[in-house]
């Protein structure tokens, strides 16, 4: 038998659970169309006017025949052959096949509330979410056909949520609602259905911020205010929320989901792919940074797991996440396959996994095919729907996109050898695609990291280096809140104090849920010597990452700033842990020692910075830190001066 899912993507599989041979989109649009009606016999003339309309009659056929030829190649396998050619007519057997359309049809017209149940599981997405319609026919098709089946979903959804209201059961009604919005945000009915139901569930801030999230939804997109309905059930929710309390006290906002993302397993039998699984990851958590009310871990939190098997729950409990994803890639050549879930670490149930297969021209499809999943099944459909709507590929160039991921692996490992790596790899990718922003980001990083550790012989040019290649990734997409936060940083750098700052907090409004950029944000102030700021701007940081190594460095640096050399050890400590030889926050860990009357310790921590890095001097010190306080500087140059680091040339 052949399993063909349609629901969400394309999949198809034999009954042993191996997926058909790879086909191309011409192909797989011909297997979808006939799997839309098993059964049901297609004329020739329709299928070829649907695949290749911009072509001839006969040239139609003759390309028909030959996406027919690749079929029956792909399925040789399926016993009994699923597809038949009659004359004028092309079949796919019914009794040959299962189409997830297909059961979802009759799934629905079932009507019980255990076969709603079943289809509401089965409707992963849209129809063929994520191929590229082949031929302007099929897309207009496409369109339809998806349109249909939103509406079929739509509908069962519904019957489902109030079978599960007229059995008691709030909960799960309100599940459901959820997904009927995330279906449709636009469809009013099913955010008062939220509303009621947080109300009966004793919710009513819950219920007045689901009226607040439909009222903004519906300005924006519609220019429109809620129906008098909505309105109504409003102002009663609102006046019972009040009754009882003279003066009753401002809600406070629900916590935003916290979610981490494992780092996923290199499943190939070749160690060398490692940098592909890494890289998956990184986007993805990229990707769900992006997403205003989810609170992602940062990367280099969850890498701390890397190659470990660790328990879902000891996971949520070191890094205060409620949602953990794990998976795994397979790559070979261009393909490769994905497997990935997700835990419920309260309940220790996963409540989503799945399998996408492709080749590198897909990789940002199934990018965003995980993030979509990811968010639809934490109820975020608001978020799904602005995103996704904007969301644009990096670059046209799946070769480049591979070299940028190697690159990537390279650079978050910061030892001299790892940089010099990552800075060949970007410079292959601008020679392929010269307009990929994101390189230009890595770029900057690549001259920061130079500069803080001495891998040049002067950081000043370094850093101009840096602010050049940032500014010329904001130039090609300038509303990029990673490039614009990455510029704000360099700007600080270089003493450009209040404009790289507002450049950071307009990064961190952008991306709130990602810790990254708001841990540069909060270094970025104790640089500017704006403590009282950087610590509130730290702490938050921490409680969306639980010892994220960014905020680790910040948090000493800015206690150090504060004459608590005691307190700031430890954090650069644990920095050092994750980065041993970033000679940057030995510096301060040897001044911290010297103050703290521990002079052979800071003796050994500067042989160690001699070591790794031989060009740190203090004339270096204070070419690198001149945008800093001058008083600052000088303490740290006093005590380093101490216990042996080298003065170097003049400074100019």
């Amino acid at each position: 038998m052949l399993s063909i899912k349609l629901l969400g993507g394309f999949e198809a599989h034999f009954q042993s659970g191996e997926s058909i041979p790879p086909i191309g989109r011409k192909a797989q649009a011909l297997l979808a169309t006939l799997a839309m009606a098993p059964g049901t016999p297609q004329p020739r003339e329709k299928l070829a006017a649907l695949l290749w309309s911009d072509r001839g009659e006969a040239q139609a056929r003759s390309s028909l025949r030959q996406a027919l030829s690749e079929l029956r190649k792909a399925l040789a396998a399926a016993d009994p052959p699923p597809l038949e050619t009659a004359g004028e007519s092309v079949t796919l057997a019914a009794d040959a096949v299962v189409v997830d359309v297909d059961v979802f049809g009759r799934l629905i017209d079932g009507g019980e509330r255990p076969s709603l149940e079943s289809a509401a599981e089965l409707y992963r997405g849209d129809l063929l979410d994520g191929l590229a319609a082949p031929d302007p026919a099929f897309e207009d098709w496409l369109r339809d056909a998806r349109q249909r089946l939103r509406d079929r979903a739509r509908e069962a959804l519904s019957r489902l949520m109030e079978l599960q209201r007229a059995d008691g059961e709030a909960e799960a009604a309100l599940a459901t609602a959820r997904r009927l919005v995330a279906l449709d945000p636009l469809q009013e009915s099913a955010h008062r259905a939220i509303m009621r139901l947080h109300a009966a569930l004793g919710e009513r801030t819950l219920a007045l911020k689901q009226y607040q999230a439909c009222r903004d939804l519906l300005r924006d997109e519609l220019g429109v205010e809620p129906d008098r309905e909505t309105e109504r059930l409003h102002e009663e929710i609102k006046q019972d929320a009040q009754g009882g309390s003279e003066t009753p006290a401002e809600p406070a906002p629900p916590e935003k989901p916290a979610i981490a993302v494992l780092p996923f397993d290199n499943l190939s039998d070749d160690p060398e792919q490692a940098y592909f699984a890494d890289g998956m990851t990184r986007a993805l958590i990229t990707e769900l940074g992006r997403l205003p009310n989810l609170a992602v871990v940062a990367a280099a939190s969850t890498f701390a797991y890397e190659g470990r098997r660790v328990a879902v729950a000891e996971v949520s409990r070191d890094l205060g996440a409620r949602y953990v994803v794990e998976g795994g890639i397979q790559k070979s050549g261009r393909r490769f396959r994905v497997t990935a879930q997700m835990t419920d670490a309260e309940t220790g149930r996963q409540i989503w996994g799945d399998r996408f297969d492709g080749d590198l021209g897909d990789i940002f499809e199934i990018q965003d095919e995980l993030t979509k999943q990811i968010c639809g099944h934490l109820y975020l459909p608001l978020l799904e729907h602005r995103y996704f709507t904007a969301r644009q590929k990096p670059t046209a160039s799946a070769d480049g996109y591979d070299l940028y991921m190697r690159a990537l692996h390279h650079i978050e490992r910061p030892m001299r050898s790892g940089t010099k790596e990552a800075l060949d790899h970007c410079r292959r990718i601008l020679e392929i695609d010269p307009d990929f922003a994101l390189v230009y980001e890595l770029l900057m990083w690549i001259h920061i990291h130079e500069a803080w550790n001495a891998w040049v012989e002067d950081p000043a040019p370094a850093l101009q280096a840096a602010r050049r290649d940032a500014e010329r990734g904001v130039a090609i997409a300038n509303t990029d809140a990673y490039l614009r936060g990455s510029l704000g940083f360099v700007e600080v750098l270089q003493g450009d104090i209040e404009g790289g700052l507002e450049h950071l907090r307009s990064a961190v409004d952008l991306i709130p849920g990602d810790p990254a950029y708001r841990a540069l944000y909060g270094g970025a102030l104790s640089f500017a010597g704006k403590t009282d700021e950087a610590f509130a701007v730290l702490a938050e940081t921490e409680r969306l990452s639980p010892g994220y190594h960014v905020t680790r460095l910040f948090e000493g640096d800015a206690r150090f700033v504060m004459g608590r050399p005691a307190e700031a050890v430890p954090f650069f400590e644990q920095f050092l842990t994750v980065l041993p030889d970033f000679s940057y926050a030995r510096l301060y860990v040897a001044a911290c020692q010297v103050e703290l009357g521990q002079a052979e310790a800071a003796r050994e921590t500067v042989a160690k910075i001699a070591e790794s890095s031989p060009d740190m001097t203090a004339s270096y010190v204070r070419k690198l830190l001149r945008a800093r306080d001058s008083a600052l500087v000088a303490r740290l140059l006093d005590a380093l001066g101490t216990v042996g680091l080298p003065e170097g040339e003049a400074a100019g």
